[in-house]
């Protein structure tokens, strides 16, 4: 970078919140995922904004000076892919603001879910969780997917409330209730156009339309202590949710369709606040507390076996302990009429999972875990319809994913499905865990693209809209490629928000 230009950002933040460092860039260009591996390189700089104001003066900045800009925090699409590119963190736009009596919060793109979860729950509230873990952005994982641990009963992506969004032009554009004078943060959907679907869409622009520098998201009554009941150290930590008001089952299935029915019929009796199926290799990441133990555990293929047809589900007394006793003896018909087996508490299998799996949904994560087994992990397809289609691209994917049976030793259909909406909705997380070298990155890239076109082969619904994919999707679904190039050129007509994302509009692959 210029020296000129970098003086000139200096000036804008502080010369204690800028750095060019090798040290510090090398940490920001490390992403685990296959593109973060093969296209990465360091930023020529890592800013600390402060407030609103900066990050405007600095995307204004990157216009006349012709350089790319990342918002941090883009889920695996945050590391430069191209020369000319600094990296924004907001560590300190941390603020929260909580409004009680409307049940919303308004938060930073700096703030956490560990830390917006800490201060609802002192006044009786809940946020939606993120599989990502309690250190994940709360504006990153809503403008990125938006999936929660709790969107089975509190719905999916129903979080983002309102919001402030500079677009790539610098210009300052408030969507929802804040697009009239002093409406606040409480209200989505107007006045006006709504424009969520440009800044998240399905999986998230990546930042390719702007900064998000402040959100409103919704909160959900909280039936549990005001204090995180949690103690110890990941993975042997212990949570101590009242008995009265919570209970976790784990359900065995003989089979993949015998869950899928399951999951059904729970979800059409609306009970329980939380429902999976969990991946049998998921045993493995939560019950051992290194890799040696992990691949020591592996090797004896107990969990590939005991655990491969598994629905996690957690009851909660949201009224009362008396609507969790009604749920209990609603599930436990269901179970019978279905072939299930309620697992019971003291067995292996069951005290495997339950304190860290409970502890995910709120502040721990499982992310950690993932990543120690081999270095990182990768999804490579997300379908999104229905149970019955995450059961068809689990199939799908099988003979596909065997190719990696040498670092994936769970057996096949062990993916995770997640149910949403009371089981009106579903999505299927395929999961590998390859080794960080080129050869096993090249090797998961092709497995994502080829999963995308077997899956459009069979006519199954991939919603990983990413800026590899959309070319592969967009002809399936209506063209839909070229309108985003079309926006991509309106909001950002010098390709400064995060390119290529969410879709190159240049032929140059070094310009994005």
């Amino acid at each position: 970078m210029k020296a000129q230009v970098y003086s000139e950002l200096e000036n804008v933040v502080g010369a204690e919140n800028i750095s060019n460092d090798s040290a510090i860039t090398e940490a920001y260009s490390r992403n685990p995922w296959p593109a973060g591996i093969l296209l990465r390189r360091r930023p020529d700089a890592v800013l600390l904004p402060g407030c609103r104001e900066e990050v405007q003066s600095i995307v204004r900045m990157a216009n006349r000076y012709k350089f790319a800009i990342i918002s941090g925090g883009n889920y695996n699409y945050d590391v430069p892919t191209r020369p000319d590119t600094i990296v924004l963190d907001f560590k300190r736009m941390n603020k929260i603001e909580i409004d009680v009596k409307n049940m919303f919060a308004l938060v930073e793109p700096g703030v956490t879910h560990a830390q917006l979860s800490a201060e609802c729950m002192k006044s009786g509230l809940l946020c939606n969780s993120t599989f990502a873990g309690g250190p994940a952005g709360v504006v990153a994982n809503n403008l990125f997917f938006g999936v929660g641990g709790f969107n089975y009963r509190l719905g999916f992506n129903r979080v983002i409330s309102s919001l402030e969004w500079i677009l790539p032009t610098g210009e300052l554009l408030k969507i929802g209730s804040m697009g009239t004078t002093e409406g606040g943060y409480f209200w989505p959907e107007g006045p006006g156009p709504d424009f969520r679907g440009l800044v998240r869409g399905f999986v998230g622009v990546l930042g390719g339309f702007g900064v998000c520098t402040r959100m409103g998201v919704k909160l959900y009554p909280w039936p549990g202590p005001a204090l995180y009941p949690c103690s110890g150290i990941s993975p042997t930590y212990q949570v101590a949710f009242p008995p009265d008001k919570f209970r976790f089952h784990l359900i065995r299935y003989p089979d993949f369709k015998d869950v899928i029915n399951g999951m059904y019929e729970i979800g059409r009796a609306e009970i329980g606040v939380v429902m999976q199926r969990i991946a049998a290799g998921t045993f493995l990441y939560k019950s051992t507390e290194s890799k040696e133990q992990y691949w020591n555990e592996a090797a004896t293929n107990y969990f590939q076996k005991e655990a491969k047809n598994i629905i996690a589900l957690w009851l909660w007394g949201y009224s009362s302990s008396r609507q969790l006793q009604y749920e209990e003896k609603v599930l436990q018909s269901i179970i019978a009429e279905t072939g299930g087996e309620d697992i019971p508490e003291d067995h292996k299998i069951y005290r495997s999972v339950v304190e860290s799996w409970l502890g995910d949904h709120f502040r721990c994560g499982f992310t950690g875990r993932h990543m120690r087994v081999a270095g990182t992990h990768a999804i490579v397809m997300l379908g999104s319809d229905s149970l019955d289609h995450a059961y068809k691209v689990s199939n799908v994917m099988a003979d596909l994913r065997r190719q990696f049976t040498h670092t994936f030793p769970y057996g096949e259909q062990s993916d995770w499905v997640i149910a949403h909406d009371f089981a009106w909705q579903a999505e299927v997380d395929i999961y590998v865990t390859p080794e960080i070298t080129v050869e096993h990155m090249q090797a998961s890239a092709g497995l994502a693209v080829d999963g995308v076109k077997e899956s459009l082969a069979e006519k199954l619904y991939d919603v990983a809209q990413v800026a590899q994919t959309n070319p592969l999707l967009g002809p399936v679904y209506g063209n839909y490629h070229e309108l985003l190039k079309k926006i991509k050129k309106t909001l950002d007509p010098n390709n400064i928000a995060n390119p290529p994302n969410p879709i190159a509009i240049e032929e140059d692959p070094e310009k994005g």
